[in-house]
């Protein structure tokens, strides 16, 4: 029975990783889709010049993303970790505002972003402090 359980937690373990090396090798490889000659001469999205440019700000995005999402998962049980929700949630946010063609309207202003990141910051801050002097009871 237990060589069954080691078994399973090996399998498990095998998936997990390989899962992981599969996430990482496609994400590293996000900045070169864009040379593909299929998307030479395509008509660009979100008020991009060409489908290239397009695919290749995008894919720096998500690279940048995936990158602070995989600090702030190894980051547990420290002190800091909450304040890489900012960056985390900014660049979700520039990213949805390419993503949806919302290059021109109201939401990619500058002060609104930099209102948006600050109240977060702030709100963050806050519930980090708030559990703080919980636990200091």
């Amino acid at each position: 029975m237990k060589n069954q359980l080691n078994t399973k937690k090996s399998k498990r373990l095998i998936y997990e990783t390989a899962f992981i090396i599969g996430v990482i090798a496609l994400v590293s490889f996000l900045p070169y889709i864009h040379d593909f000659d299929f998307f030479k001469g395509m008509e660009g999205f979100s008020g991009f010049s060409s489908l290239r440019v397009g695919i290749w700000i995008v894919s720096l995005f998500i690279l940048a993303l995936s990158g602070w999402i995989f600090a702030f998962l190894g980051h547990k049980n420290r002190k800091y970790r909450w304040i890489m929700l900012a960056p985390i949630t900014m660049l979700t946010y520039q990213l949805l505002i390419y993503l949806f063609d919302a290059r021109k309207t109201q939401t990619n202003d500058f002060n609104v972003k930099v209102t948006f990141n600050f109240v977060l910051l702030i709100f963050l801050s806050g519930i980090y402090i708030y559990g703080l002097y919980n636990r200091s009871k």
